[in-house]
C-alpha cells in the first residue's frame, strides 16, 4: 500500500469529520460543544486548514462516537483515492 502525503491525509481527515458531522445531524456549533478543548478550531478542521494533532483526533472520534481510525480511512464518499 502507497503511502499517503501528510496534505492528502489532512484533506481526507477533514472531509471525514464533516461528513460524519453531517451524516449524525449535527451543527458545528453542537460538535464544538462536544469538543471544548477545541471549539474554535471546528471550521478550520472541516476546511483543513487546521494543525491537526493525535489529542484531536480522538476527541474528534469521541464526539462523533466512531473510530479514531474512521477519521483517517478513505470511504468510498471522501472522494480520494490512491493515485
Amino acid at each position: 500500500m502507497k503511502a499517503m502525503k501528510p496534505q492528502r491525509m489532512l484533506t481526507l481527515f477533514s472531509k471525514n469529520v464533516l461528513r460524519l458531522r453531517q451524516e449524525a445531524g449535527m451543527t458545528q456549533e453542537a460538535l464544538a460543544k462536544r469538543c471544548t478543548k477545541y471549539k474554535r478550531q471546528i471550521p478550520k478542521i472541516e476546511n483543513g486548514t487546521a494543525e491537526v494533532n493525535l489529542s484531536m483526533i480522538f476527541t474528534l472520534a469521541q464526539a462523533l462516537e466512531v473510530d479514531p481510525a474512521t477519521l483517517l480511512k478513505e470511504s468510498p464518499v471522501s472522494g480520494y483515492h490512491n493515485r
